[in-house]
């Protein structure tokens, strides 16, 4: 019986010490890659390859670029209104606005009065819509953007202006 019990003794130590053997190979495997990472790695940083080339003028466009205004000149007796929209300094020839007139009624619903209606902008910068008719009891508002073109004829990203009356 003894003799049993020194072979369990034996066996169980022989299971700790391959344990132990298997945690000692793990921890060494697992510096062996750190260290591989690491030599890979640069010791400081460095400024990256990549080179990017310059960015196209209509990319480079600020809406500041431009000052775009929109008024409306009602009738006398309020039955219609032309509205204006003012462009400084004046675009390129080819430059639009695009204007959609919009009439509220009391409850807040929306409906289209003119929509897309697309006007070059004249010489002295300005483009003009309507006469557009007028019904009492109704909000109106004007939303107009303003398709100026860059200098090699590319349309830049559209300004957008509002008018309440």
């Amino acid at each position: 019986m003894e003799k049993e019990k020194v072979k369990k003794a034996d066996s169980m130590m022989e299971d700790k010490k391959l344990k132990s053997r298997r945690k000692l190979i793990k921890a060494m495997g697992i510096t062996a890659v750190s260290m591989a990472a690491s030599s890979v790695l640069p010791t400081s940083w460095t400024k990256p390859l990549i080179e990017f080339g310059a960015v196209p003028a209509h990319a480079q466009f600020s809406p500041g670029a431009y000052d775009f205004n929109l008024e409306g000149e009602v009738e006398p007796g309020g039955g219609s209104v032309v509205l204006i929209a003012r462009i400084t300094p004046t675009p390129p020839t080819g430059s639009r606005v695009t204007l959609n007139l919009l009439r509220i009624d009391p409850v807040g619903n929306e409906e289209v009065v003119a929509g897309g209606v697309d006007v070059e902008i004249n010489e002295t910068g300005i483009a003009e819509f309507g006469p557009f008719p007028l019904d009492g009891g109704f909000d109106y508002r004007a939303d107009a953007d303003l398709l100026a073109l860059d200098a090699e004829g590319v349309f830049l990203p559209p300004i957008t202006e509002t008018w309440n009356l």
